[in-house]
């Protein structure tokens, strides 16, 4: 039978159906989830993406509170600049107490806070669309996050690309879900629960990774920590980073 014949009888049987009354209805099942709206997408998209998002958000922060303190406290200026200099001067000397474990850590959230603090009272003073300002906050912006996501290191790199030259049909999950649970018991034992934590969460990560941001949360971790699990693991075959800042269990 050609696809013509059968729209045809479709289309017959339909007719005979109406000529003895019979209309067709939709049945909506109680426990069908509803369609989502734009914003619950829209929502839910920034929420998955919020750590990359974090520098666009702290510049256009700091641009609204420039525009409303230049309307309301402009004489504040002096106030934000010595906030600012004390805030950066305790991130590096007590910065380690708040999980900048790192020098480096420390020194690039006094320097954005220099940065975003001398903005601040500057717009504060005269006003965040006076000349150059808005292309400085910019241009700041860019140069900052750069340091935000920190480069593949020569272990994940390697990972990456055997991911890449791997075949295409290869699993990217091993097939015996035993050894998941295996592998979760031998973390949990010599290393207490962090470990365990985060292994679950590296096998239960989509294809395409989960943040280290989603892994600090999970294990309650600082982030040098949770990088310096994440290549030992890589080292031992355990684990891959798929793509820059996502990683899961192989």
């Amino acid at each position: 039978m050609t696809a013509g014949q059968s729209r045809y009888r479709m289309r017959r049987h339909a007719r005979r159906l109406r000529r003895y009354g019979l209309e067709p209805i939709a049945i909506v099942n109680p426990g069908d989830p509803l369609p989502e709206i734009a914003i619950v997408v829209v929502g839910r998209w920034l929420w998955r993406y919020r750590s990359e998002l974090t520098p666009a958000t702290v510049a256009l922060a700091v641009f609204g509170s420039a525009w409303l303190l230049h309307r309301s406290y402009p004489h504040w200026w002096p106030t934000i600049a010595t906030a600012a200099t004390v805030t950066a001067a305790l991130a590096i000397l007590k910065g380690a107490r708040a999980g900048l474990v790192t020098p480096a850590e420390r020194w690039y959230a006094a320097l954005v806070v220099i940065i975003s603090g001398g903005w601040l009272a500057t717009a504060t003073a005269v006003g965040p669309e006076t000349r150059p300002l808005p292309a400085v906050l910019l241009a700041a912006g860019l140069v900052l996050a750069v340091p935000w996501r920190p480069a593949l290191d020569a272990i994940s790199q390697q990972a990456l690309d055997q991911r890449a030259q791997a075949a295409p049909d290869a699993p990217a999950h091993s097939a015996d879900p035993d050894s998941h649970a295996d592998a979760e018991d031998g973390l949990g034992e010599s290393r207490g629960a962090p470990d365990a934590m985060l292994w679950v969460a590296l096998c239960m990560a989509p294809d395409d990774g989960v943040v280290v941001a989603d892994l600090m949360a999970e294990t309650g971790m600082s982030r040098p920590w949770v990088y310096q699990r994440l290549h030992e693991l890589t080292e031992r075959g355990q684990a891959t980073q798929v793509s820059r800042g996502r990683w899961r269990a192989l």
